[in-house]
């Protein structure tokens, strides 16, 4: 039967069943946490629910794919901020994500690491336009990243499930596993600001991930407000993805013997619209390959780096430590 042969199963309960347009609850099986959907002009009808008074995380949709993410402690109250007439114009509907009971809250710090995980995979999978500053990401240990990773993964799905595939779609570790192993750069410059050679042009090349281990890696830098997401590639090239963040220009902290070099980069890829301001910020709206892994780190960074401790995996693991040579 169709049931039997069912994956994940998505369990929909309406808040007022004379409205199946209005206000629901969305939960799966052997999941912690529920998603709220709430269209605006009915928020005031939740202002007494305990879960809603608790910290969570939340996003907004409007305007086609215009969206917002945020987090707050007491979330329902952030949610009437935003809909307030000084509050934010574009949204019509929220979606907040909260324990399905007290002993499954989200903590402050949870829903600020999610915050950051999410704008993170938003940017990467650019289905909506963001316009927000970076989430904060506080550092946890290595069980609470596996456990943020888990829940991660079931906003996805919870999203995905009301039509708002903000982060792309969820996963299966069968269908990570079948991801292309090879990325074809069509016709690329690559010149770094931490090389005096001259200009490479790499023209309809392949460029693979080093080894099996490293296949479909991501990887993720977190330094001077800056968030990077990338994947190593063949010989000593890095790939900085698309949605990569950088923070202001200003406060770049390089010795003056590289500095101008930077600058120079930094100007080139503005120029040719590799990367664009948003906001106080610089996002890459390109893959960009980079010569080497520390190139890329500084680059995204802003500040001299060692690529290969800078760089590391949703799980903490650095890229050195997958190397079996120097890179």
């Amino acid at each position: 039967m169709l049931r039997e042969n069912s994956g994940r199963r998505v369990h929909t309960c309406f808040y007022d069943d004379s409205n199946p347009n209005g206000i629901k609850i969305v939960d799966m099986r052997n999941s912690n946490i529920q998603a709220v959907f709430i269209p605006r002009p009915l928020l005031h009808q939740l202002k007494d629910e305990e879960e809603l008074k608790r910290p969570a995380i939340y996003f907004l949709f409007g305007n086609g794919r215009e969206a917002y993410i945020g987090e707050a402690a007491k979330v329902y109250d952030r949610l009437k901020q935003h809909a307030s007439p000084s509050g934010k114009e574009f949204w019509d509907v929220a979606v907040a994500i909260v324990g399905k009971n007290s002993s499954n809250d989200l903590n402050k710090m949870d829903a600020q690491n999610l915050e950051n995980m999410a704008y993170l995979i938003a940017m990467e999978a650019n289905v909506y336009n963001l316009n927000q500053t970076i989430p904060s990401f506080q550092e946890i240990d290595q069980f609470h990243i596996n456990e943020l990773n888990r829940i991660f993964e079931d906003i996805r799905f919870l999203l995905g499930s009301l039509d708002f595939p903000l982060l792309g779609e969820s996963k299966t570790e069968k269908q990570e596993q079948n991801v292309t192993d090879s990325i074809v750069v069509e016709e690329v410059a690559v010149n770094t600001y931490t090389s005096n050679e001259t200009e490479k042009t790499v023209i309809k090349t392949e460029v693979l991930p080093e080894s099996s281990s490293l296949a479909n890696t991501i990887f993720y830098l977190r330094n001077n407000d800056s968030i990077g997401l990338g994947m190593k590639m063949d010989g000593k090239s890095f790939l900085v993805c698309k949605g990569s963040v950088m923070g202001d220009f200003e406060t770049t902290n390089f010795p003056e013997n590289i500095k101008k070099t930077h600058e120079d980069k930094f100007e080139e890829l503005l120029a040719s619209g590799v990367i664009e301001k948003r906001n106080d910020y610089y996002v890459f709206m390109e893959d960009y390959l980079f010569d080497t892994v520390s190139a890329a780190g500084n680059f995204v960074a802003r500040t001299r780096t060692s690529g290969p401790s800078v760089w590391k995996d949703k799980n903490g693991k650095k890229l050195k430590d997958y190397e079996v040579q120097p890179v």
